[in-house]
Formats: structure tokens, C-alpha cells, sequence
């Protein structure tokens, strides 16, 4: 009896190792408070004021909140669009004034006044008169159902606007120009897709696979432009940029699930639903609880469209994995028909990792890795329906330990083929926007006096590569998990102790964690370490 009854106290001792952080879930309170948090700045706003950012961005994370169709969704729309109009971008005002309309729970006195500022709009941008009478005769409509006192003041300001000709040149949202001529090849390689024929590649011992010249290259000549397989924003980007296609955006739309992402139309939105985001909606929140850490929301990108790609099949998932893994000729390792075409989840998984990671580094890339596998297990389907949440049961299934062995490997695929793309502020410092992973950039090996010079072009969602004599400049994410430290610790020593029995490769990490675990006084100090490093 007392044995049992300690096994039944280990077991459950077991099921408290993952932690339980709490979650950012659509909250009708949140949304209120962040939206009159907003409302505090904006009357003191100007198109070049200082706390326009942030107005702007408090208010965005006020939609992001709003429960769907909600009467709060509508009013944080309603106030974005007196910022942007404030900020005089025009465009992105009757953006946020459409999709506050259509909400379905927008008040009848927040309508009169979307109508009013759609048809000041419209005067602005001097559209057909007949657009601008219907705008002002909506406003009256809604007028009627308003108090007497809110009813007079709003058709005193009709009347104003009404005989009011804005005559203001600066009303123009900026526009980006794109130059076609930045981002043509002169001649596509057949062989390799999105290549200039100046390019191809080669394999050798020294250097593995690696890109050389086949012909004399011109200054400023494009040599590659690829579409990244998969991306994700930086935190600080996460609220005015497009999940999807990183599109800089003021008036941007939520999920309508999770409260961390933002995308710059519906069509962005089903997209990502439809190739990534409808997996990952589940369990991003709980993932960037335990991290901000940008690398893991990579990893768990790849490894989605790599299952979408393998037709949703656990089975046909292994297969490729095996595949790639027993591929006998380097060159061609991982490509598509003969062909150096590698924006496939075959072509990810053959890239080269570098495993020459501290042992610290090491450990917290497996702790997350052990996460995240687990809210897969348990918050998708990935590997099968009502999976147990118990890590007891989880350490003998074989799809878990399957997905164990993937996310390690794609964590240093990602770790070592990713690229940051990012923008020159107004005070021409580089602000990193996302990291990426281009195949085919891999390939260009590194050097500390490079002549190639990649540049991400956010109207067409590629990223090109120019012959140039510019340096890249590399910044490092700040890692910030201090209140986790603990709980990760268990995870891990969990984690060596059984998973290990069950063969669980990831890539010689095991080992490397046990002489960690040894280090008891310092684990945590050495484990800050490598979350601030």
C-alpha cells in the first residue's frame, strides 16, 4: 500500500513538472482598459508627436483583446481611426472606420460618428460627391437614436463639416514606390528557381555546399530573390506588422482566437490560417509565456508547414524525415525533381546545423523544445486526438518522441540558417523586423567582409540579394526568463532521467544536460547566463 501510494505521488509529482503560466486570452476587460488607456493621449496627439507610437500601439493591443464582434472590438476600431486620421493617414482611418462598422455590436452614436469622419475622409481625399453625401446622410441616420444632448452636438458638427472644404496637402498617407528594377533577375537559373544564371552550386568537403559564380557579376546586380518559407516578427513588431506577409500596417486586423498576432487585411488572415496560424493559434500565447525568444516560434512555424505538407500525416511526416536523413549525395540532398529546389520542408530538413552550442545553450534550447513539443501533443491533433497530458504516458508514445526528435533538429536548423531582416528608423539605426529562413541564402557562406547585401522588399514579401561591398549587422535577442528558471530546471532533469531510456536522439543533447545537472550550485546562475547571452 505505501508503495503504491508512493508511486501515486510521483506520478502526480510528474504531471506539476510542465509549468502553468498564465495566459493572455481575449479579455473584455483587458481590451477596456488598454483602450482608455489610449484615450488618455489622444487628444494631445499630432501627426509628429512623440507618444503617437504609442498611443497607437496601445490602442492596436485594445483590438487585439476585444473579444470578436464585440461592442469593445468596435469602439478600440472607432478610436484607431481618430488616430490615424489625427496622424493623417488617410487611408488606414477608412481601413479601421470599415471594420468598425462592420462589427456587428457597434453603438448606433459611435456609427454617426464613423460616418462623419468616413465623409471628412472623403472630402480629403476629394472623392465623388455622391460617396460624400451618402457618408454625411448615414451620420444623420444614426444621429436619431443618440440622447438629446450627444444628438445636438453631433449635428452642429455635421452642419461644420458639411460647409467645410479641407484643403490640406499633407493629408496623404506615405506610400512605399517600388522599383522593379531592384528585384528582376537579368537571367533566371533553370536549376535553381528565384537565381540569377550568374550563380549555382557547388559541394565540396571543405566547405559543404556553397554558392560560386559561374560568369562575371556587375555591381548592383540581383542575384537571388526567395520568399521566405517561414517568418516570424520580433516582439516589439508584433502589433504593427502583418503576421502573415510583415507588411508594416496602421490598421491592422486581430485574430479572432489569440491576442499576439495582427494581420494587415482578411485575405493575410486566411492565409496564415490556412498554411500555419491554425495550428499555432492554440498554443502561441502559452509558448511566449514561457519566451520571447523569437527562434521558438520558428521552430514550431516549420514544423506546422511540414506536417500541411505531408498532407496532415504523422506517418508521411517520418517517412521525408527518414529520407532526408539517409540521403546518400550531398550535393542534391533534400531537392525537388533533380532540381535545386529547396523550398519545401524536404529541403529545410536537409540544410546544415552547427552543433557546436555550450552545454548551457544547449539545455535551453532542449527545455523549450520539451514544451512546446508538449502543448503540440496536447493542444493540436499533430500527433493523434486526446493525447494524454500526462508526461508518465507521453514518454512511451512513439509520435511524441518522433515529435521530439524533429523540433530538436529543426531548433538547429532554425538556430543556424535563420536571418534577420530589418528597417532603418528616422535616426538611421537598423530596427530588426523578423528572422527568417530563405534556403537558398544558406548557401551563400559568411564573411566578415561580404560583398552581398540582402534586402527584404515588404510590398513584394521577398528578400533579394545584391552584389554589393556593405556589411550585415547582427543583432542579438535578449532572453528574459528568470521567473521560469526553476520550473524549467525540472523539466529538464525530468526529461534525462526517462525520455533518454526511450532513445530519444536530440542530437547528442542528453548528454551534454547530465554533466549540467551535476553543477547544483550554479545551474541557475549559469542558466541566466545563457537567457541573457
Amino acid at each position: 500500500m505505501a508503495r503504491r501510494d508512493e508511486q501515486l505521488c510521483k506520478r502526480e509529482e510528474e504531471d506539476d513538472i510542465i509549468p502553468k503560466p498564465k495566459i493572455d486570452c481575449k479579455s473584455a476587460d483587458a481590451a477596456s482598459m488598454l483602450r482608455m488607456q489610449a484615450q488618455l493621449n489622444v487628444d494631445n496627439l499630432r501627426h509628429d508627436d512623440t507618444i503617437l507610437d504609442y498611443t497607437f500601439m496601445v490602442c492596436t493591443k485594445s483590438i487585439a483583446y476585444a473579444p470578436p464582434e464585440s461592442k469593445l472590438l468596435a469602439l478600440a476600431f472607432n478610436l484607431r481611426s481618430e488616430i490615424t486620421f489625427k496622424a493623417k493617414l488617410i487611408s488606414d482611418c477608412l481601413e479601421d472606420i470599415k471594420n468598425a462598422l462592420l462589427t456587428h455590436s457597434c453603438p448606433d452614436e459611435v456609427r454617426s460618428e464613423l460616418y462623419l469622419r468616413q465623409a471628412t475622409c472623403y472630402q480629403i481625399t476629394k472623392k465623388n460627391q455622391s460617396l460624400i453625401d451618402e457618408a454625411f446622410l448615414n451620420a444623420r441616420k444614426f444621429v436619431k437614436n443618440m440622447k438629446a444632448q450627444s444628438r445636438d452636438l453631433m449635428e452642429r458638427k455635421i452642419v461644420l463639416q458639411e460647409n467645410k472644404t479641407p484643403n490640406d496637402p499633407m493629408y496623404y498617407k506615405v506610400t512605399y514606390n517600388e522599383h522593379p528594377s531592384m528585384v528582376q533577375l537579368k537571367n533566371e537559373n533553370p536549376d535553381i528557381p528565384g537565381a540569377s544564371d550568374a550563380i549555382t552550386i557547388k559541394y565540396d568537403e571543405n566547405y559543404g555546399r556553397h554558392i560560386v559564380a559561374t560568369r562575371d557579376i556587375k555591381p548592383g546586380e540581383t542575384l537571388l530573390v526567395q520568399k521566405p518559407y517561414a517568418a516570424v516578427l520580433y516582439p516589439s513588431m508584433r502589433y504593427n506588422h502583418c503576421w502573415y506577409c510583415r507588411k508594416q500596417t496602421w490598421s491592422s486586423i486581430p485574430c479572432e482566437k489569440c491576442t499576439k498576432v495582427m494581420f494587415c487585411s482578411s485575405g493575410c488572415r486566411a492565409k496564415a490560417m490556412l498554411e500555419f496560424h491554425d495550428y499555432e493559434c492554440p498554443i502561441i500565447e502559452t509558448i511566449l509565456s514561457y519566451s520571447d525568444d523569437t527562434s521558438f516560434l520558428l521552430d514550431l512555424q516549420l514544423l506546422i508547414k511540414g506536417f500541411k505538407e505531408s498532407n496532415n500525416s504523422l506517418d508521411e511526416l517520418k517517412i521525408i524525415f527518414d529520407e532526408v536523413e539517409k540521403e546518400p549525395e550531398s550535393l542534391k540532398r533534400g531537392c525537388t525533381d533533380d532540381k535545386f529546389i529547396f523550398s519545401t520542408f524536404r529541403g529545410i530538413l536537409s540544410l546544415a546545423v552547427n552543433m557546436s552550442f555550450n552545454e548551457v545553450r544547449a539545455s535551453y534550447l532542449l527545455a523549450n523544445n520539451i514544451l512546446t513539443a508538449y502543448h503540440i501533443a496536447t493542444k493540436t491533433n499533430i500527433i493523434g486526438e486526446n493525447i494524454s497530458g500526462k508526461l508518465s504516458i507521453l514518454k512511451d508514445n512513439e509520435n511524441f518522441v518522433f515529435l521530439m526528435n524533429v523540433l530538436s533538429k529543426l531548433t538547429y536548423i532554425a538556430d543556424t540558417n535563420s536571418h534577420q531582416s530589418s528597417s532603418v528608423n528616422a535616426d538611421g539605426k537598423n530596427v530588426p523586423i523578423f528572422v527568417s529562413i530563405e534556403p537558398v541564402f544558406h548557401f551563400f557562406n559568411h564573411s566578415c567582409v561580404p560583398t552581398m547585401t540582402k534586402i527584404w522588399h515588404e510590398n513584394l514579401e521577398n528578400s533579394f540579394l545584391e552584389y554589393d561591398e556593405t556589411d550585415f549587422i547582427d543583432t542579438s535577442n535578449a532572453l528574459r526568463l528568470e521567473k521560469k528558471i526553476e520550473s524549467f530546471i525540472k523539466v529538464v532533469e525530468y526529461f534525462c532521467e526517462n525520455f533518454q531510456k526511450n532513445s530519444v536522439q536530440v542530437y547528442d543533447v542528453t548528454t551534454c544536460l547530465h554533466k549540467l545537472l551535476k553543477l547544483k550550485q550554479n545551474k541557475k546562475t549559469l542558466l541566466l547566463h545563457a537567457w541573457r547571452n
